[in-house]
């Protein structure tokens, strides 16, 4: 067992972030799904989120928060305080 977590079981595309990852993503696996979820726990219909509706959401949560004025500067002033 040993030597097998010593070999590698396949090649991997080193990522430096999550922006890099999600974009590598999408470019591979535009129509292929991402996640699925359910409305309510109590649903028996999964909701399926392909990798471009996620970068879709991701590009719409920046674009929010850049107009609610939390720029790169000061969304780590604000993550930076003193809990």
């Amino acid at each position: 067992m040993e030597e097998l977590s010593k070999s590698k079981l396949y090649e991997v595309e080193a990522v430096s972030n999550f922006k890099e990852l999600i974009e590598r993503s999408w470019k591979l696996y535009p129509d292929k799904t991402a996640f699925i979820y359910k409305k309510h726990p109590k649903d028996t219909t999964y909701i399926r989120h392909t990798y471009t509706n996620l970068k879709e959401d991701i590009s719409h949560l920046g674009t929010g928060l850049i107009d609610l004025g939390l720029t790169r500067k000061t969304c780590c002033h604000y993550c930076s305080k003193p809990l």
